[in-house]
């Protein structure tokens, strides 16, 4: 008998899990016929080393006479924020042999309110109420004296984000922390930046958009900001242990900076999305774009809790069946199939001499249904967003994520 698929609270290997007693489940699978578990034994430690050792020093459930591979509850020692938790099992047969699970592990995030130190952060754009915000880029620079043992990100949200350790991204996420019911609470995920950090200067930069909090929903007339705020919040808790066992916090507070000086220039989940290309990424030294954040966001009055699905992220990159073009300059491509995608594309060089500066355009309308084409060869429909009010675009596609 094998066992695989171990699972704590239905993920596997969760990091910032806020359950005091998460549960486990697993699979079991056997060439033979009739093979069923009539018992099961769990051990969790603090350090794999124990349970190879034969020494769990979090919980050992003993041998419980049941067939039950799931909503298994934890009931050892009370874990504590920040843990690093392993277990393994061990599943016994009708003929009492046992078979022994590899190890899983999961961290622990949020268990009391006292365990959340930093706060919601925003970048105050002065918009009025029917008026959407620009997309803004947070940032604090922090210098590290020691190595770096283990380090992880609390991050969430009050719209959309990505995170970036030293220019390279947190994590795959995409859409991050994903919707919530604003009013109530909001996700956050957890993110090992270990490899990310190193000794001497560092630089932390989340690049936020209105996502579902205060961008637009579909609605005709549009209607943004209908969970009351104006402007996408940031949220950020960096645990820090070094190789000499010391410990470093770094929390989102008045410390960082913002700017929406950066290339997206607009970001909307049912709108798409406008990327100027002429724009650089500012450096944190250059002072002159760089403005300060504003502390006590409506986000500090939520209750955060941590992620209980798979995120969202790229599971398989499609290429195109056919492409078209139905009249000069338009280029219709098919994918041959409806699906919840992004477009990925390269450009050379698309440029035209205007006013004596360089500037190009590109459109393009990602159609979420599969549509016959029209008596001109143009695709019928329109992209599914409610419309927007923002200046021309130069590389507008439809992508509701931030990224470079």
């Amino acid at each position: 008998m094998t066992i695989y698929r171990m699972r704590t609270e239905y993920l596997t290997r969760p990091l910032g899990l806020d359950q005091p007693q998460p549960r486990f489940s697993w699979l079991l699978s056997d060439e033979g016929y009739g093979k069923r578990q009539t018992a099961y034994r769990i051990l969790a430690a603090s350090d794999p080393s124990l349970l190879e050792a034969g020494r769990p020093d979090l919980w050992d459930s003993g041998k419980v006479r049941s067939a039950a591979v799931s909503q298994i509850r934890y009931e050892g020692r009370p874990l504590r924020f920040g843990q690093r938790a392993y277990w393994q099992c061990i599943s016994f047969d009708e003929d009492d042999r046992p078979a022994r699970s590899e190890t899983a592990f999961f961290t622990v995030g949020f268990l009391e309110q006292e365990d959340r130190k930093a706060g919601f952060i925003y970048y105050d754009q002065g918009v009025g109420e029917k008026e959407l915000a620009a997309p803004v880029c947070l940032a604090k620079g922090l210098v590290l004296e020691k190595e770096v043992r283990a380090a992880y990100a609390y991050v969430s949200a009050l719209g959309v984000f990505t995170l970036e350790v030293n220019g390279r991204p947190a994590s795959d996420n995409i859409l991050a922390p994903e919707w919530t019911s604003y009013f109530k609470r909001a996700q956050y995920q957890t993110y090992d930046v270990t490899g990310l950090l190193r000794r001497g200067k560092n630089q932390l930069a989340a690049f936020l958009s209105n996502g579902w909090y205060c961008g637009l929903w579909q609605m005709w007339p549009p209607r943004p900001h209908i969970y009351g705020g104006k402007y996408p919040e940031f949220f950020c808790q960096l645990e820090i242990e070094f190789a000499d066992g010391s410990r470093q916090t770094v929390l989102t507070d008045q410390s960082w900076r913002a700017t929406n000086q950066i290339p997206v220039r607009f970001a909307g989940i049912y709108e798409g999305e406008t990327f100027d290309a002429r724009i650089p990424y500012p450096s944190l030294d250059d002072g002159s774009v760089w403005r300060p954040v504003s502390t006590g966001g409506r986000g500090d009055k939520l209750l955060l809790s941590s992620q209980k699905s798979e995120p969202i992220r790229v599971t398989q990159r499609l290429r195109p069946v056919a492409l078209t073009q139905p009249s000069p300059g338009v280029w219709l491509v098919d994918f041959g199939q409806n699906f919840a995608s992004r477009p990925g594309h390269k450009l050379r060089s698309v440029t035209t001499r205007c006013c004596g500066r360089t500037a190009g355009s590109i459109w393009i309308i990602w159609s979420p249904a599969h549509l016959p084409p029209g008596p001109t060869g143009r695709l019928y429909g329109i992209p599914a967003g409610a419309g927007r009010r923002n200046t021309p675009p130069v590389l507008p596609t439809w992508a509701s994520g931030m990224r470079r």
